[in-house]
């Protein structure tokens, strides 16, 4: 009997499967401890977008993550113990990859390290990776298109591979060791829920013991955020000048979402693993 067999006899329909890791990083905080801590005082992380456009769109708020630093996380995770050939790895593969890119590797490390599975030896072909979102480098391609305007010639030999949303999945599995089944999932708002749900079920049929579920940061343009505003879709008007105020989905006064910036990583596992 293979291991999947024996996995998919002791699984059933209801068999348990636990959270065992968990990472993120938001705009109010850079890891599961801070950020837990900021729901508990119910600090907001919304206020003025740093980020100007030209031309200026109509959106003035939103929730970006202040101060990211890809290098700065990686090397508290250095001192704090994390297998430095790990380390180097997420150097060498997102060190000059799309801000989406770089966010998820730091949860998927956060979450790794977290559930302790740098601490145990792992059977890459039962670890699978699913990252849920669509069209997840927007502003990185925006970017990139004026200087595309004026020289073609020396667009980012990378930009083939950063474009795709499943970059992600690719540069997980090769920091990670992952060599099981790995691919992106699409629910729109409903992309990290589904991207969940996709990794239970992979447990339960027997085709990973682990699974890797990221739900990635959605790098929004000025195209999207102004499409959004002119939709109807995107809130903040009324409270443009009080940007705290202005996330109100339950009250009479709310006019839509406000975009804010994002990402977070579960450790699923089977209770037998």
């Amino acid at each position: 009997m293979t291991q999947r067999q024996r996995h998919i006899e002791n699984m059933g329909p209801g068999a348990s499967i636990a959270v065992t890791g968990m990472g993120i990083v938001s705009s109010i905080g850079n890891n599961v401890k801070d950020f837990s801590e900021s729901l508990r005082m119910g600090r907001s992380g919304i206020g003025f977008l740093k980020t100007k456009t030209d031309p200026p769109i109509s959106i003035a708020i939103g929730a970006e993550i202040a101060g990211f630093s890809f290098e700065a996380l990686l090397r508290e995770y250095e001192t704090g113990g994390l297998a430095g050939d790990m380390i180097r790895k997420a150097r060498i593969g997102a060190g000059r990859s799309p801000l989406g890119v770089q966010a998820a590797v730091i949860v998927a490390i956060e979450a790794w390290k977290s559930a302790r599975l740098h601490d145990v030896p792992l059977n890459p072909d039962r670890v699978g990776v699913i990252v849920g979102g669509s069209n997840l480098t927007q502003d990185y391609t925006s970017g990139l298109y004026p200087k595309f305007q004026q020289s073609p010639e020396y667009l980012n030999p990378r930009y083939p591979l950063h474009y795709l949303d499943t970059d992600h999945v690719g540069t997980l599995s090769e920091i990670f060791q992952i060599r099981g089944e790995g691919f992106t999932v699409g629910g729109a708002s409903a992309s990290g829920n589904t991207a969940i749900i996709k990794g239970c079920q992979s447990i339960r049929s027997g085709i990973a013991d682990i699974c890797l579920v990221v739900g990635a940061l959605a790098d929004l343009s000025p195209l999207e955020l102004q499409g959004y505003y002119n939709l109807g879709a995107m809130g903040g008007k009324k409270f443009r000048d009080q940007p705290q105020k202005a996330c109100r989905p339950f009250d009479r006064e709310h006019e839509g979402f406000i975009y804010g910036q994002a990402s977070a990583c579960l450790v699923l596992e089977s209770m037998d693993s």
